[in-house]
Parts: C-alpha cells; structure tokens; sequence
C-alpha cells in the first residue's frame, strides 16, 4: 500500500481538517492528509448545514464553530430529545 494511503488514517484526516480550519501549523500532519483536508471540511460544511436545515435550525449554521454555537446546538438537541420522550 503506498504511503499516501497509510497516512490518510480517520484521525490524521479529522487533525488535519481541525489545523486547516484554525491555520494551526504546530502540528505535524502527513501532506497526503493535509492535502486533503479542504475537501473533507467542506463536505462535512454541506452536511452540518443540511443538518440543521433538516431540524429547522438553519439559523445556526453560521455561527456553528463557535462555543455559543455548540451550546445552542445541545440545548435544542436536550429540547428535542425531551420532547420526544
């Protein structure tokens, strides 16, 4: 298997989409990940936003990377998943 492939590992993917998101060089992320990094942020960018369009919570894609983002987030999934119960 080529090395390209053995570096392209689900954790050095998700560590390279989260320096590519904060423009973190620190650390040491394979190229074969980095290089691919882009493309994996944007796709889950398109799944988080149908996401939350598809519980009505569009409202939230922007501000989704944020800590009150997050938060606001959990507190309609507890909402929900109260509601359902």
């Amino acid at each position: 298997m080529p090395q390209a492939l053995k570096d392209r590992t689900l954790t050095n993917l998700y560590n390279a989409v989260e320096a590519y998101r904060t423009g973190s060089v620190a650390v040491r992320i394979p190229k074969a990940a980095r290089e691919i990094a882009p493309q994996i942020a944007a796709l889950h960018d398109g799944l988080d936003r149908a996401v939350l369009a598809a519980y009505g919570w569009a409202d939230l894609a922007d501000d989704l990377r944020s800590a009150a983002g997050r938060e606001a987030v959990l507190r309609r999934l507890l909402a929900e998943n109260v509601r359902r119960a």
